[in-house]
């Protein structure tokens, strides 16, 4: 997959973070000494357990170089570390707290993975994560049936790119034989949108991006985005100010060691 876009994904960096506070605000830890983020990126988040927890050793690592370059910027409070997950074991040592924002559905091996933070975590830590869930998100339904259409299936056949949406049992399974102190939910987020055209903005730089990396021709990634548009108009009705209502679904699970 072709380098993230730090400007694109902080175009809705408020709405991007209100599941990391509220995901920090549910963890019950007084005073974690070392900390690592998971998937990173533009180092939101990291910042954000930085504020709860200013006296905390944190590392934030993430595999795209232009979100660590972007993360560098924020503090040299964090260590930042380019790594990728799925392939690279964690920084060595252990960790009060692993926390992972929106990060696991890029994975393949997140089996091993879970296995491996959880192993890293001191007792009485805790893994938390947040992970998008977007298989019913018609944004998501529309994109697919786009790819799959008579006009564009040429270039996107047997093509199964990343996030991959997993059921929130399939969390639940990874660590119940771990621990039996997990905490799991959902929570469904409606983001104000100003048109559809942002909810566009939103998702090429998300789940649409490996659809639009498969196209060379500039061109080409323009009209896909549009027919995915015109997809979804219906999908998400105006309101009565002439904004639209972009519901999104995500999981959350903290376990404690």
């Amino acid at each position: 997959m072709s380098e993230w876009n730090p400007e694109l994904y902080l175009r809705f960096e408020k709405e991007r973070t209100l599941p990391v506070h509220d995901l920090i605000s549910h963890i019950e830890l007084t005073d974690p000494k070392r900390i690592l983020d998971i998937g990173c990126g533009t180092g939101t988040s990291t910042r954000a357990l930085l504020a709860k927890w200013p006296d905390a050793k944190i590392i934030g690592m993430d595999n795209s170089k232009a979100m660590i370059e972007k993360a560098c910027i924020s503090t040299d409070k964090i260590q930042w570390v380019l790594s990728d997950a799925d392939m690279d074991p964690l920084p060595s040592g252990t960790y009060d707290l692993i926390f992972s924002n929106a990060s696991l559905q890029w994975l393949k091996n997140t089996d091993e993975l879970l296995k491996n933070a959880f192993d890293a975590i001191n007792k009485g830590g805790a893994f938390a994560s947040q992970i998008p869930y977007g298989t019913s998100m018609p944004i998501n339904i529309a994109m697919h049936k786009t790819a799959n259409s008579e006009k564009w299936i040429s270039y996107f056949r047997e093509f199964d790119p990343p996030p991959y949406y997993r059921l929130i049992t399939y969390y639940y399974d990874a660590f119940c034989t771990l621990t039996s102190n997990i905490s799991i939910w959902e929570t469904h987020y409606n983001h104000i949108m100003p048109s559809h055209r942002h909810i566009i903005e939103w998702y090429k730089s998300t789940g649409m991006k490996p659809f639009l990396d498969k196209l060379d021709d500039p061109n080409l990634k323009k009209e896909f985005e549009d027919d995915v548009l015109s997809e979804i108009i219906n999908a998400y009705p105006f309101q009565k100010d002439g904004n639209v209502l972009f519901p999104f679904r995500r999981l959350f699970i903290i376990c404690y060691k």
